[in-house]
């Protein structure tokens, strides 16, 4: 056999050994995954819909009072180099 028709096999060998890899990787996921029957028993046992609901509830609270802190935090820096602004007029530094 020629050399070029070796490398070809060899290049067609290597993507073969690719896949079977990428096939056993697929495999290990699957066998790690569950079904959907399985995952709502296994939630059921961990909290009930509405412990999880009262958690997501107040973690809304949170986020919403972080954000509503972050508005009037941001408000006030405009106000302080406003502030700034006139003072440093007023002092001729501008």
């Amino acid at each position: 056999m020629s050399q070029e028709v070796l490398i070809k096999i060899e290049k067609r060998l290597d993507s073969i050994e690719s896949k079977m890899a990428t096939r056993d990787e697929l495999q290990s996921v699957k066998d790690s995954m569950v079904t959907r029957d399985e995952f709502s028993v296994s939630m059921d046992k961990m909290v009930t819909r509405d412990e999880f609901n009262t958690s997501m509830d107040e973690v809304l609270i949170i986020v919403r009072r972080l954000d509503q802190e972050r508005v009037f935090t941001l408000e006030w820096v405009r106000r302080i180099e406003s502030d700034l602004e006139r003072v440093k007029q007023h002092l001729h530094l501008i």
